[in-house]
């Protein structure tokens, strides 16, 4: 076979997804004819796909260099700098792009997580925008603008678009219900923000989620609450946070059955606890108690 052939070969064997023998396919092309971009670029893509980023680096900047005007070469190269967070190569990379194509969304929205990583939010709002504009249907492009929007503390402006991206999200669901949720919490309205925790953990449950609606319910449901963290802490003993936030709602209640869990914290960050234990309101109501004196004379 010869390098176009093969590269075809590649190309079938990657729409099956078989990613691995794809490379091997590429990698022949390229030894077989070293001007056959496109098997590079290919490769590259793979690479990718497979979370290969140094590798598609590797390729798709030897692509770009050699096929500047092609768009698709710029982007898939700024998406694997991001991933490897080298998020101003990344920049660089879209510039070449734009001077391509100024209106392609996939430009701005990433130039726009790029912008986010590197703690630039109005130029990362800027990028965002322009991509809504240019594709208003895609709800990815409107999910991190919600995201960076939450960021940025604008709480009003990303509970409109994660309410707007709740029929439309998809594979974004999850995250979307359970940043609506989060957002909630932020806004101080804990019922809302149970409600679509609890719709995120029906799709997805994962302990980030099941840690932020027990902190959500823990006064109007400390009961459950006290249930979720004891969850948590089962599937995981080291979860300290989990520990503290329980021992803060047992202690309220004035019960010193947050006293071992205050200990469990210690022993994993004694540092940061021994700081957090002596300032805490939400323990106040066991101060009183010997064995909470012999805690902190302990530490």
């Amino acid at each position: 076979m010869n390098s176009k052939e093969l590269v075809k070969k590649g190309d079938l064997e990657a729409d099956r997804g078989n990613l691995h023998t794809a490379l091997e396919y590429y990698k022949k092309a390229i030894d077989k004819d070293r001007k056959n971009y496109i098997a590079y670029y290919n490769k590259g893509v793979t690479h990718m796909e497979l979370g290969q980023y140094k590798k598609a680096i590797e390729e798709l900047s030897y692509y770009a260099v050699k096929r500047k005007d092609d768009i698709d070469g710029w982007i898939n190269l700024a998406v694997c700098l991001i991933n490897t967070r080298k998020f101003k190569e990344a920049l660089a990379a879209l510039a070449s792009a734009e001077e391509i194509d100024g209106d392609d969304p996939d430009v701005h929205f990433n130039k726009g997580i790029a912008y986010h990583n590197l703690d630039l939010p109005e130029d990362a709002l800027d990028a965002f925008s322009r991509a809504v504009e240019l594709d208003p249907q895609n709800p990815e492009y409107r999910y991190y603008m919600a995201n960076l929007l939450a960021d940025m503390g604008d709480n009003i402006g990303a509970e409109k678009l994660y309410l707007e991206l709740l029929d439309v999200a998809d594979e974004l669901l999850p995250n979307v219900l359970y940043n609506l949720g989060n957002t909630y919490i932020d806004m101080g309205e804990k019922e809302k923000a149970i409600k679509y925790l609890k719709m995120s953990l029906d799709l997805r449950r994962d302990r980030n989620t099941i840690f932020n609606l027990a902190f959500a319910m823990e006064d109007s449901n400390p009961d459950e609450a006290e249930k979720l963290y004891r969850e948590l802490i089962d599937e995981d003993h080291n979860f300290h946070e989990a520990h503290y936030n329980l021992a803060c709602l047992l202690a309220r209640s004035g019960s010193g059955r947050a006293i071992p869990h205050l200990k469990t914290c210690l022993t994993i960050d004694q540092e940061l606890y021994s700081r957090t234990i002596r300032s805490d309101s939400d323990l106040d109501n066991i101060r009183h108690m010997d064995e909470f004196r012999e805690l902190l004379n302990h530490n």
